[in-house]
């Protein structure tokens, strides 16, 4: 996941999640991530192939909404594999060793 970092005193953010089907969006891509991995494709994806999936990019935010629709929480509300929470996220600036 890639999030901000905050400041000291906490930054909310909305923190939008969504699942869906593996079996449905699933694709075999010519593509060994222990061998082929770089930063960008964990952004972007492949660019003219369908990885990591089978999804536009952006989806679900890549469509037209109803013109009834004035929030993340109206937007989520039909569906009950997307959820929108407000989180506040605070940078310590320390470093907490791996065990």
């Amino acid at each position: 996941m890639l999030v901000p970092k905050g400041d000291q005193f906490g930054v909310e953010y909305d923190l939008f999640a969504m699942l869906s089907d593996h079996e449905q969006d699933r694709v075999n891509p010519l593509f060994d991530e222990r061998t082929d991995c770089n930063d960008a494709h964990s952004f972007c994806g492949l660019r003219d192939r369908t990885y990591p999936d089978a999804r536009n990019m952006g989806f679900p935010l890549d469509r037209r909404v109803a013109n009834t629709v004035r929030s993340f929480q109206d937007f989520v509300a039909p569906y009950q594999n997307m959820r929108v929470a407000t989180i506040k996220i605070r940078f310590t600036n320390t470093v907490v060793e791996r065990t």
